[in-house]
This record gives structure tokens, C-alpha cells and sequence, in this order.
């Protein structure tokens, strides 16, 4: 399996802006994530945008 993410950060449009309860013009998160499977068919794809204020990010690692 396959993954790609890309994140970004542009302004909010007054839809989203409306969603996120922020004002329009307001900087939001971005991801693009999509998963593919062995043979290369995508399996999963998703766009999610993130409030810029209330996002949090961790990362997991293995200590094996």
C-alpha cells in the first residue's frame, strides 16, 4: 500500500469559513491523502480542511 499527503494552508472560502466557524478570508489547513493499494488502484481518497487555531498534530514512532 501506497499513501500520499500533501498539506497546505491557504484562505478560507465563506463556505468553509461558515463550517470551521471562521471568517472568510481566514487562513485554514489543508490535506490531501490518498491511499493506493499494491496493484496501484486508489483505495481512498480524502480532503480535510482544518481549523487553524484548533489543529493538533502528533506523530507516532515505533522504539524497536
Amino acid at each position: 500500500e501506497m499513501v500520499i499527503r500533501d498539506w497546505s494552508s491557504d484562505v478560507c472560502s465563506s463556505d468553509l469559513a461558515r463550517v470551521l466557524g471562521l471568517n472568510e478570508g481566514d487562513p485554514a489547513l489543508y490535506l490531501e491523502d490518498d491511499s493506493f493499494l499494491t496493484n496501484g488502484r486508489l483505495f481512498n481518497s480524502s480532503f480535510i480542511a482544518y481549523h487553524y487555531v484548533n489543529a493538533r498534530f502528533f506523530t507516532m514512532t515505533s522504539m524497536r
